[in-house]
Formats: C-alpha cells, sequence, structure tokens
C-alpha cells in the first residue's frame, strides 16, 4: 500500500513533509517501528481481507524524521470500490506518546510502591529483633569479667547486628521520606556548577555533553539531594556506556493537561521542567526498564553501585512531586526524563524555638513488642527513673490518665496496633499537658518524623538503637 493523499498536519506528527509520505516508496510501513510492523500490517491485511466497512483500530512505534521515537493512535477503515473489492483505506492518525508516558510511569510507580511496602514491613520488624539481639548482647557483654574468653564472641553478635542496621539503613532510604527541606533551584546554573563533578566521574572514556539553555527554569528540590539525583544517572553511565560513549543532559519545558491525567496519574496537569539524559550504549528490554527503580540493595560487586542510587533517586523526584520516565533511544541507549514542577517561590518561615525543661524522672513506656519493652525498662530502672510500662497505645492511655498520676517523658513506639504512638500522645496530653515525648520506631511512613518536624519537647530514635544513645536521648529530651 502507499499514501495517495495526507493532510498539511502529517508534518507535526512525524516531521516529514507531505510530498514525502506519498512519494517515497513503501513509507506506508516504514513509518511502522520495526518492533510492531508485522502484527500492525497483519491487522490492516486482515481488514482488507474482510471487505467494506471494516474498522481497525490500533497502537504502534513511528520513527520520526529526526529518528525519535512517538506513539502513534489509529484508527481507520476499508473503503470498496463499486464492485466492492476494496479500494482505499481512510484512517487519522493521533500522536499518545505522553498519554503512553504516563500510563509507563504509573505502572513504574505502582511496581515501586509495592517493593517499598514489602521493604518496609521486613525493616519494621528487622529493627524490632535487631534492638532485642544487640540490647541483650550488650548486656552480656558489660556483666563478662574483663579476662573472660566470652567477651569476643559477644562482639562478634554485636559486629553482625551492625551489618544487618546497614542492610536495614538501606531499605528505610529506598522506603521513607526525605528529610532535607526543598529550597528553589535553578537548574541551568545548578547544573552547569555541577559540570566539572559530572565529568570527573564520567571518567575520559564517556564524553559530558550540557546542552542547556538561557531559559531560567526553576524548580524545588534540596541542593545536595538534587545533585545525588544527578550523580545517580552518572554512575548507571559509566557502568553501562562502553568506551568512547556519551552522556548527554539538555533542558525543556512540558505542559501536563488535564486530557492526559486519570485518577492513578503520578503528575498532576500543570508546567514542568523535564530534564533529559541520554546515554548510548545498550537498550534496555520492557522488565528492565520497569525494574530499573528497585533495587534498593548494593550488588555483590564493588562497581554495581548504580542500583540503590537509582532507586532514592527516583524517591526523592517523586517525593518532590515529579517523576522520572525511562525509554530507549533511536538510535541506541537509553533516555531518562526527569520531570519535576516549575517552581513557585515561598516566604521564608520563622520557627520558634522551646527553652528545655527540668529533667524528668517518671517514664511511660509504650511498646507492643515485649523483649524491647523490658530491655527499655531494665536500662531506665536501673539509672534510677520510675518506669511504667504499656503494651499498646490503649494501656498507655489509661495508666497515664490515672487521676493524681504525672508522667515526664512517654517512650512510645509510633507503629502499634489499636492506638499508634501520635494518636496516644494527642489524647494523652489532654491529662499531661507538660509531657515529653521520645518516639521509637524500626518504621514509620510519616515524613514528619523523619524530617524531624516534631514540637518542643520531643524527639524519634530510630531502632535499633544502642542502650548508650537511648540513655543520651532521653536525658536530651528531658533537658
Amino acid at each position: 500500500m502507499k499514501f495517495v493523499f495526507v493532510n498539511p498536519h502529517s508534518r507535526e506528527l512525524l516531521g516529514f513533509e507531505t510530498n514525502h509520505w506519498i512519494e517515497t516508496p513503501d513509507f506506508w510501513s516504514e513509518r511502522i517501528h520495526p518492533g510492531e510492523r508485522q502484527s500492525v500490517l497483519a491487522s490492516y491485511q486482515a481488514a482488507i481481507q474482510a471487505g467494506s466497512g471494516k474498522r481497525i483500530t490500533c497502537e504502534y512505534r513511528s520513527i520520526g524524521a529526526d529518528r525519535g521515537i512517538a506513539w502513534i493512535h489509529e484508527t481507520a477503515r476499508i473503503v470498496s470500490d463499486a464492485a466492492g473489492h476494496p479500494r482505499y483505506v481512510i484512517g487519522v492518525s493521533l500522536d499518545i506518546t505522553e498519554r503512553r508516558l504516563l500510563e509507563d510511569q504509573v505502572v513504574q510507580a505502582n511496581r515501586v510502591d509495592a517493593v517499598g511496602k514489602v521493604a518496609a514491613r521486613m525493616a519494621h520488624d528487622l529493627n524490632n529483633i535487631l534492638m532485642i539481639v544487640s540490647g541483650y548482647a550488650e548486656e552480656v557483654l558489660h556483666g563478662l569479667p574483663p579476662g573472660s574468653a566470652l567477651r569476643g564472641d559477644v562482639r562478634e553478635i554485636l559486629m553482625a547486628t551492625d551489618r544487618i542496621t546497614v542492610l536495614t539503613n538501606q531499605m528505610l532510604a529506598f522506603t521513607r521520606y526525605q528529610t532535607a527541606p526543598a529550597t528553589t533551584i535553578e537548574l541551568n546554573a545548578a547544573l552547569q556548577e555541577m559540570d566539572h563533578g559530572l565529568r570527573e566521574a564520567l571518567g575520559a572514556k564517556i564524553s559530558l555533553e550540557n546542552n542547556l539553555g538561557r531559559e531560567a527554569l526553576a524548580v524545588r528540590a534540596e541542593s545536595a539531594q538534587f545533585s545525588q539525583v544527578i550523580s545517580a544517572f552518572v554512575r548507571h553511565a559509566r557502568e553501562t556506556v562502553p568506551e568512547g560513549g556519551r552522556l548527554a543532559i539538555s533542558l525543556t519545558r512540558a505542559t501536563i493537561t488535564e486530557g492526559l491525567c486519570r485518577a492513578e496519574a503520578t503528575l498532576q496537569p500543570g508546567e514542568y521542567v523535564v530534564i533529559h539524559i541520554e546515554e548510548t550504549g545498550g537498550t534496555l528490554d520492557a522488565a528492565a526498564r520497569a525494574a530499573m527503580f528497585e533495587s534498593f540493595l548494593p550488588g555483590k560487586e564493588p562497581e554495581q553501585e548504580s542500583g540503590p542510587a537509582l532507586a532514592r533517586a527516583y524517591s526523592l523526584v517523586r517525593q518532590w512531586s515529579g517523576d522520572i520516565a525511562v525509554a530507549n533511544a533511536s538510535v541506541g541507549g537509553s533516555v531518562f526524563r526527569i520531570f519535576l514542577p516549575l517552581a513557585a517561590v515561598e516566604p521564608s518561615r520563622a520557627r520558634q524555638v522551646q527553652a528545655p525543661e527540668t529533667r524528668a524522672q517518671t517514664v511511660l513506656v509504650a511498646e507492643d513488642e515485649p523483649g524491647i519493652r523490658a530491655l527499655i525498662t531494665k536500662i531506665l530502672r536501673r539509672q534510677g527513673y520510675e518506669v511504667l510500662e504499656a503494651e499498646n497505645g490503649k494501656q498507655a492511655l489509661e495508666t497515664g490518665g490515672e487521676p493524681g498520676r504525672r508522667i515526664d517523658l512517654l517512650i512510645s513506639d509510633v507503629v502499634m496496633p489499636e492506638m499508634g504512638g501520635r494518636e496516644l500522645v494527642d489524647q494523652l496530653r489532654a491529662s499531661q499537658p507538660n509531657l515529653k515525648v521520645l518516639y521509637v520506631s524500626g518504621y514509620t511512613d510519616e515524613p514528619s518524623i523523619y524530617a524531624g518536624d516534631l514540637p518542643p519537647g520531643t524527639a524519634f530514635l530510630q531502632k535499633p538503637f544502642t542502650l548508650s544513645a537511648l540513655l543520651d536521648k532521653v536525658k536530651e529530651v528531658l533537658g
């Protein structure tokens, strides 16, 4: 088949002039990407055989004049001549590249969120167990005489728990919210400032092309963490791009419209800055692209460092209300597109600091893990504190709300059955207005906890913690 008529808008679709569509032999089939060409042609052939009035609907990748890839949604029908023989195919082609991009990002986001939930649950349970093992190992070590042969064995146990703690911290870095406040960053200036460091990180075998413009494009992000995001893709290029390859960085603007968005879309309608990072080298299949940001643990080899870095980068960009799209480049290699909303400058806000109060004596420990609760209680009583225990939030509320009872400090797990730590504090302060709080947790998805955005007299301690760290934090909170 060949084109006999194309309207003037065809140039906007793929970049070819209308005469190219009509005069180039086999352009009807050549415009279809080789990956979908056979299936699309088979659909049209089946429709032609079915005869007049048969309709075709298909979606495929198409190759543009600049060798770029565009997704096309095409609808057509067969028109027959007077004898009933198929004569023409009349159709309409629409560019749906942005829609397909957003759909892929939704799938990617759902996958990462699912992995994050599993990692969060594992981190929570592991940290509780580690707290018990390391805490009682410390107790055993302190109780052994200086010359005991068992001291070395106990230290080996503590070293092993430290190694597991590193792994759980990597899992938490993948799942929890970023801790640093975002500021306004002008991207052209930021990327120019990073230029020398990025070139050094790439090394001599890979060249860097900074194709930046003059337009001031600002986003809301944290400066050091933004550098980590860009550096993550440099690490990936260093591992995957062959010698003589290149990494190109450019900036454009994009508008996400209401029509492109669905209920589950990762990007809301609005104006975005898009950071294009294109690397030469091998292409990625669909499975590799989908799993790109799920490797929150390091590889076995020291040089396999980009997995956790990319996972962290994806988490940060999502927290800045952006997203990352991955695609294969038209001439080999990969293209990463980092979407970040155009910034709106916000006025700075003053913060008030409350003076520390006197040291307390009565501590209420609300912890649903019996081993951890017993360990904390034991250590605090040894230091002279009066300690009350509760195995959940409701029991803690009953204990702390008894008439005439004064609670100076509440140590509470953030995540507990029946009533969590935040709800417990809100209700307990009705009867204990001067209550100070120390939250402890193996994992929580509350961003304000990790960000330290807590009121005066409130602090957070990440499990697993050492006994000395617990005592230092208790003294700090009590002033």
